[in-house]
């Protein structure tokens, strides 16, 4: 009887230890979701984006809700496919935070599964480029396959014990309802003061870095690709905003409008979305004219979107011409050039219509096709100027031939359209000089002209020799000694720039027309693939690293029969065009663009980022951690943080809704001017 006992006991405990040396589920799930919170940690801190206590709450129960089902999945077939399976799912997360720490560091910003979907087939070029900006240390997010894999290596011949079904449907419907507890957790702690409430964030993720902060990558990645195959339809909600009064003045500068078509055309518009654009639009503030109003009326313009323009390249012995312009003209102290998804394109297309970029995609690729009856070179057409625009690149990245039609532009010349030769594989860029050599006969001799030229020659790279960076380098170094070769190799890119610019002085005063053409100068984007020290370290005139200042770009128009003047107001690439409409009397309906005229004082000035995040001269909005930062001397209470992130939120929307409604091609606010475009052969 004892020795029956005995063995009983005895072949329980081997059962029990033969079962042992198996992983259960439940312990593969502790495995999987110890890794993926490695995962998310590393990238949180090595992003810079961090994370508080209610965050990484949130970031775990996604994480054990995600892991559960992951496994429970995996765990329905045999070891070895078990084993590739939650491979593979780490991998792909580990994949993707690898690629977005490169990207913010290649590009400053980070990036959506859209925006890669719809370059895919341009990177080519700069994919090799593109792996040298991996840093070592982003690979400490691979550490959770790394760990995976030697357990699977030591537990190979007992990997997984006989299939529990119990444990299976278990772990399956924990993992389901912990989803909805962190999917409950977002109306926890509401921030009052916020844009966007979590939930909105969670089914669009636009503002990538808060997402990215409130979610981690894993979910961030999860909800993106959602959003990106879903084609980004989002109920739009306008709040509405309270609109501050312009300041009585003595001198009567109101604008003779008529609005009674567009008023006709909302009253019976049928479309929900275009009426809410118009109800939107036509109660938007009317700012009046100003002592500026008309100071270059019937001028000529040269409008220059100028590659990579940053404040390092402000200096008098690099660019005499460009510094003469900056300290003669009306220079914008607190003007701001975003990133973006696409900051070239997205910038070119802000600086004409005057509309935001829609975060997270390429805006100039998903929109060339629409028509923008109310852009600048409509302005300027209506009021009888010969408007045309000019690159030294051809169309192998941005659609620009289409677009620039279907901004107004009469004719477009790139890089083959001017005749330009000798194109170079990239890193090599054109030169800016031949870019004006070609541009000038096709628009000096004109009457009145409006010309829009985009530089290319001060684009990256600056580590390496190229054409253009390595030029004029042994003279500027013998000038600065001790200056970084990176920052040598962009001077000599600029002095390329600053010989453009002399060249069309030169052709302006040959002609007689200097006195009468302003030349206006405006970035894309700040440098960009090169280490942000190097914006901080030869940046003289602004701390780079305060607030949002890595932003900050030079910007001027310049008028040489003009006094100088400094602008204090705040503005951004969006408040381009009613700024050139108001300073040259064009008319217009101050209304319709979502900028404003940044030399008015009755205007509001805010400058929008793409990560939601603002800018107001009394300081800046973090959308990450959802707190405003005062600038010294000001205080500023809930109601005005409320009051401009409704105002951040109703732009982005609006914008948004023009952009995919295509709305101006049903509303005319210009009248159609009787010229028709050039022929190019």
């Amino acid at each position: 009887m004892f020795d029956k006992i005995r063995d009983t006991v005895l072949n329980k405990i081997k059962d029990m230890e033969s079962k042992s040396q198996y992983i259960s589920i439940m312990h593969q799930w502790m495995i999987v979701f110890g890794l993926q919170i490695i995962l998310e940690v590393i990238f949180l801190l090595g992003s810079g984006l961090g994370f508080d206590g209610k965050t990484l709450l949130r970031i775990f129960l996604f994480a054990i809700s995600s892991s559960g089902i992951v496994v429970s999945l995996a765990y329905v077939f045999k070891a070895k496919v078990n084993v590739w399976f939650i491979s593979i799912y780490l991998m792909v997360m580990i994949v993707f935070a690898i690629t977005q720490l490169a990207y913010k560091n290649y590009m400053n910003t980070f990036f959506s599964i859209r925006t890669a979907l719809s370059k895919a087939g341009d990177v080519g070029d700069y994919a090799f480029d593109f792996l040298l900006h991996i840093r070592p240390h982003y690979f400490l997010v691979a550490i959770p396959i790394v760990l995976y894999v030697l357990l699977v290596k030591k537990k190979s011949k007992q990997y997984l014990g006989v299939f529990d079904k119990e444990k299976w449907l278990a772990l399956l419907v924990g993992g389901l309802l912990v989803h909805g507890l962190a999917f409950f957790s977002l109306s926890w702690w509401p921030q009052t003061t916020a844009a966007y409430t979590l939930q909105e964030l969670y089914y669009s993720p636009t503002q990538l870095e808060s997402a990215m902060r409130q979610f981690g990558i894993s979910r961030f990645m999860m909800r993106d690709l959602l959003f990106s195959l879903s084609g980004r339809e989002t109920q739009i909600v306008i709040i509405p905003e309270d609109l501050e009064d312009p300041t009585d003045t003595p001198v009567d500068f109101t604008r003779g409008i008529d609005d009674q078509q567009w008023r006709y055309l909302a009253e019976n518009e049928t479309n929900e979305t275009m009426q809410m654009i118009d109800n939107y639009l036509l109660n938007r503030q009317i700012t009046p004219k100003n002592e500026m109003t008309g100071i270059f009326k019937n001028k000529n313009v040269v409008f220059i979107m100028v590659e990579a323009l940053d404040y390092v390249a402000m200096n008098d012995d690099v660019a005499p011409t460009m510094m003469k312009m900056m300290k003669e003209g009306i220079f914008f102290e607190n003007y701001f050039a975003p990133t973006s998804a696409c900051s070239t394109g997205d910038s070119e297309l802000m600086s004409i219509t005057s509309l935001i970029s829609v975060p997270g995609m390429c805006n100039h690729d998903e929109y060339y096709t629409n028509r923008f009856s109310a852009s600048l070179f409509e302005l300027f057409k209506n009021d009888g100027y010969y408007a045309s625009s000019y690159h030294n690149f051809p169309d192998s990245y941005y659609m620009r031939n289409i677009m620039h039609r279907n901004f107004g532009s009469q004719a477009y010349y790139d890089y083959d359209a001017l005749g330009m030769t000798g194109l170079l594989p990239w890193p090599e860029w054109p030169s800016d000089v031949e870019l004006m050599e070609k541009s000038l006969p096709y628009f000096i001799d004109r009457d009145k002209f409006f010309s829009f030229l985009i530089t290319v020659t001060m684009h990256n790279v600056y580590d390496r020799d190229t054409i253009y960076g390595i030029k004029y380098f042994d003279e500027i170094k013998a000038m600065y000694p001790d200056y970084s070769d990176d920052v040598i190799r962009y001077f000599s890119k600029v002095r390329e720039f600053d010989n453009s610019l002399k060249l069309l002085v030169s052709e302006l005063e040959r002609t007689g027309k200097m006195d009468d053409t302003v030349i206006v100068l405006f970035s894309d984007h700040h440098l960009l693939r090169t280490d942000l020290e190097i914006l901080y370290d030869y940046t003289y005139d602004v701390d780079r690293e305060y607030g949002h200042n890595i932003h900050r770009s030079p910007m001027v128009i310049y008028n040489s029969a003009t006094e100088p003047m400094v602008v204090s107001n705040y503005g951004s690439t969006k408040d381009l065009v009613p700024t050139l409409a108001n300073l040259f009397d064009l008319q217009y309906d101050p209304r319709v663009y979502l900028g404003v005229d940044i030399i008015s004082d009755e205007a509001d000035h805010v400058v929008l980022l793409q990560d939601g995040g603002w800018i107001i001269e009394q300081g800046y909005y973090e959308s990450v951690t959802q707190i405003f930062e005062p600038n010294p001397g000001y205080e500023v209470n809930d109601e005005t943080i409320i009051r401009y992130n409704q105002i951040s939120r109703n732009l982005y929307q609006i914008s948004q809704a023009i952009l995919d409604n295509n709305y101006y091609n049903y509303r005319q606010f210009i009248p159609k001017a009787k010229v028709q475009p050039d022929p190019i052969d």
